[in-house]
């Protein structure tokens, strides 16, 4: 897994980098607000319209039957009488390469065919992929099954994955992405504001989250550490 982050490494290694764009920075917390926030949802709204719950909603349920059934997979696998090691050979090797696969696959089949009809191909895939776990209920403990249906399962998931990146990419308005570069480029007195109004109530939220949630000292230093270094990019001044 850490091999193949190598591939991103040198794709971004041999870019050309693109030409700047220069963005005016925010006067105050209001509009720096309104640029990154409010404005993207503005425009989302406005160019899909009623048709925006509907993709919304979308969205929210196409990998829902994968996460909710991936909670469960490990303990259908001790029920099924599988040892640990077994679980993890499969899934740890088999299982990550037909991801990488099924990506692949569904990548190039969105390029060739379109988004819209592989992501419903990846829909049919990952339902379909879920009945061989019934399959194997019945079947009973072995080893070549569980290879096969983990193996079909995470090509279903990575064709699915790679087409609905795709159609998410599809939703966005590039015009907006320079507003992730203008988050960070406010004067002074802007990032004093954003940082009294809101990055410090934030920070006291992530805190008291990570307290609640039980990760101890080192949750609340690393999310409080995430906050904070934003407000240490806009600002020459104290964070806290």
């Amino acid at each position: 897994m850490a091999a193949s982050m190598a591939v991103g490494i040198v794709t971004v290694l041999f870019s050309r980098e693109p030409v700047p764009v220069a963005l005016p920075p925010a006067k105050n917390a209001a509009e720096w607000i309104r640029g990154a926030v409010i404005d993207p949802f503005a425009d989302f709204l406005g160019r899909y319209g009623w048709h925006a719950a509907l993709i919304l909603g979308l969205i929210a349920v196409y990998r829902i039957s994968d996460v909710v059934m991936g909670i469960m997979a490990n303990p259908f696998y001790v029920d099924m009488g599988f040892t640990k090691d077994e679980v993890a050979a499969v899934t740890k090797v088999y299982g990550v390469i037909m991801t990488l696969v099924g990506a692949f696959v569904g990548g190039v089949l969105s390029m060739r065919f379109g988004v819209m009809r592989i992501l419903m191909l990846g829909a049919v895939l990952s339902a379909g992929s879920n009945l061989l776990f019934a399959w194997l209920a019945g079947h009973g403990h072995d080893v070549t099954a569980l290879i096969a249906v983990v193996s079909a399962d995470n090509l279903a998931g990575g064709i699915a994955s790679a087409a609905f990146i795709a159609y998410l990419s599809s939703l966005t308005n590039v015009s907006y992405s320079g507003h992730a570069v203008r988050a960070v480029q406010l004067d002074d007195a802007a990032a004093a504001e954003v940082h009294r109004r809101v990055l410090r109530p934030v920070c006291r939220c992530v805190w008291l989250r990570a307290l609640l949630h039980g990760h101890g000292a080192a949750g609340c230093a690393g999310a409080g550490a995430r906050v904070a270094g934003f407000q240490g990019q806009n600002s020459r001044k104290p964070l806290i």
